[in-house]
């Protein structure tokens, strides 16, 4: 199906070896300035590319973008159920690490500088179902970090194939997230530990439900609340100070 469009793109292929590899030859393959990521089961929206265009070039061209996800399992409804086209609402933190809000983590909706990814080596190898989450965390103090809320860009489709419902392969990036950043891995040092720390606990407590895996993964989820250990406690104290996080909200009207 790609040959139809070689005109337009450039096709490169490869021996599997894995989607971090991939995406890593595609960010160094790529000619512009910013990067999405996508997966078989993400749709990027149609009026998604110009609310990029339109907040990048408000910031002046921000290092990091995050935008608004609908996850769905069976029917994405209409575009037009999501945007009027009348104008873009959006959040300025100081960084990822200072936001006082929630945003579904996926690749697909995190827009960021080319030359950005490439400082931190890209995309890490074992990083499993948290590829998306150890790339963030290395940008996390990029500043400013815009988050979109208003309209939805992306769809994300959940379903029983999923990598997030697969308990063992969302564990052993959880722990490589939690390995990270016990090993002082991440940027902002002693100064954004309770932010990090937080995230990452406020993330295990909303992926490692048994609602999504099972009786039979408790030994997984043990593993990951024994690693964490008080990372799950910190994602309580985080969410009590962020409600006085600063952030300057703008609407950007659309001509």
């Amino acid at each position: 199906m790609l040959q139809k469009y070689r005109d337009r793109i450039h096709i490169i292929g490869q021996k599997n070896q894995g989607s971090t590899f991939a995406r890593n030859i595609g960010i160094k393959e790529a000619k512009g300035e910013y990067i999405v990521a996508f997966d078989h089961d993400d749709i990027l929206l149609p009026y998604a590319l110009r609310v990029y265009d339109e907040v990048i070039n408000y910031y002046n061209h921000p290092p990091m973008i995050y935008s608004k996800i609908k996850i769905f399992e069976k029917k994405l409804e209409e575009p037009n159920h999501f945007y009027d086209g009348k104008n873009i609402v959006t959040r300025k933190f100081k960084n990822y690490f200072k936001k006082n809000i929630a945003l579904p983590m996926i690749n697909a909706n995190m827009i960021a500088k080319r030359e950005s990814i490439l400082e931190v080596s890209g995309y890490q190898p074992n990083s499993f179902a948290y590829d998306d989450h150890r790339l963030l965390f290395r940008l996390g103090t990029l500043n400013p970090f815009i988050a979109i809320t208003y309209p939805v860009t992306v769809g994300y489709r959940k379903h029983m194939d999923s990598w997030s419902r697969n308990a063992e392969y969302t564990a052993k990036g959880a722990l490589a997230l939690i390995k990270d950043e016990r090993e002082n891995t991440y940027p902002g040092g002693k100064r954004l530990k309770l932010d990090r720390r937080g995230l990452i606990g406020s993330n295990l407590l909303n992926n490692f439900k048994l609602k999504y895996f099972g009786l039979k993964d408790i030994k997984l989820i043990l593993r990951i609340i024994l690693a964490a250990r008080t990372m799950l406690l910190v994602a309580f104290i985080r969410k009590f100070f962020s409600y006085f996080y600063k952030y300057e909200q703008y609407i950007i009207e659309l001509k």
